[in-house]
């Protein structure tokens, strides 16, 4: 069944196929579902009231790695060759300011 979204394009179709299988208890029913949406893509799904619902474990699997250590921080520099940022403070100036060492304006003198 295809289901529309809020926008009203389709977002997602499902087809859900059921059939049963004989199981040691009797009839048990499968369902195969198909989805295909925008969020997750395709994807397939097996439902089985006979399958297990954890996974077994090998116990003669090996160790999982040991988890690597963290990165060190790196400092964030500006953008830009050096310079780029006194270049700016520059190109923003009025002839008629007088600025000083920070970019900062001043009073001319005697006013």
């Amino acid at each position: 069944m295809p289901q529309l979204g809020p926008d009203g394009q389709v977002r997602q179709c499902v087809l859900v196929a059921l059939r049963q299988r004989t199981g040691s208890d009797g009839r048990v029913n499968t369902r195969l579902s198909v989805n295909i949406s925008r969020g997750s893509g395709l994807t397939f799904l097996i439902q089985d009231d006979g399958l297990p619902t954890e996974q077994p474990t090998d116990p003669n699997a090996s160790a999982l790695p040991a988890p690597r250590p963290r990165s060190p921080k790196i400092a964030v520099t500006p953008a830009g060759p050096p310079g780029v940022e006194d270049k700016q403070k520059i190109e923003g100036w009025d002839a008629s300011e007088l600025r000083n060492r920070n970019g900062i304006a001043s009073e001319p003198a005697g006013q």
